[in-house]
């Protein structure tokens, strides 16, 4: 008869990453939820104007700090260097505004601190939240405006290599149909 009384190591690491990896995927959909909650979520609250382009204007715009993947115990920094962090995710946030008398088009989204961004929609539908990639933009109407908020319109910075802390900014380009493109700072900060 065998008995089992110690973890092995295999098991005791296969044990850890699993949990480290459930812990990614929990903060992945957290930069994707609202703060207080998955719905309910409120539009940017600082009405500062980041740039202008156009007919477009940009205002209120924060971006999540990032989380390290281990809990939080460690940055990015701490691993040595950024290119052996584990990868994070973070959202960014804000208002575009158009001024003009023709609806324009948010088309693309970059930013040199993430392997992927994307524009996203968070949706709810028969009690399951969904957050899916919106690969032809989204459209700003006429005298409107389009509102990127936790729990709706965002854009999804995945595989961020950098430690985004509060009190720090990073460079996002924003790419519009009739605008252009126009790169803006955002703050990072807590929701």
């Amino acid at each position: 008869m065998f008995v089992h009384t110690s973890r092995s190591k295999f098991s005791a690491e296969f044990t850890t990453v699993t949990a480290a990896l459930a812990l990614s995927v929990v903060l992945s959909l957290a930069a994707c939820s609202a703060s207080t909650g998955m719905g309910g979520a409120s539009a940017p609250t600082d009405d500062k104007v980041n740039a202008q382009v156009g007919d477009i204007t940009i205002r209120g715009a924060w971006a999540r700090p990032t989380v390290a993947s281990d809990a939080g115990e460690h940055s990015a920094h701490d691993h040595g260097s950024d290119k052996d962090a584990a990868p994070m995710n973070s959202a960014a946030y804000m208002v575009i505004e158009n001024k003009g008398a023709v609806p324009d088009r948010l088309l693309d989204v970059a930013s040199d601190v993430a392997a992927m961004v994307q524009l996203h929609q968070t949706t709810m539908k028969d009690g399951v939240m969904k957050m899916e990639h919106l690969p032809d933009g989204a459209e700003i109407p006429a005298g409107g405006r389009l509102v990127l908020k936790p729990a709706s319109y965002h854009i999804m910075l995945m595989g961020v290599q950098k430690d985004m802390a509060p009190g720090g900014t990073v460079k996002v380009t924003l790419k519009f149909e009739r605008a252009g493109s126009v790169s803006i700072d955002v703050p990072v900060r807590q929701p």
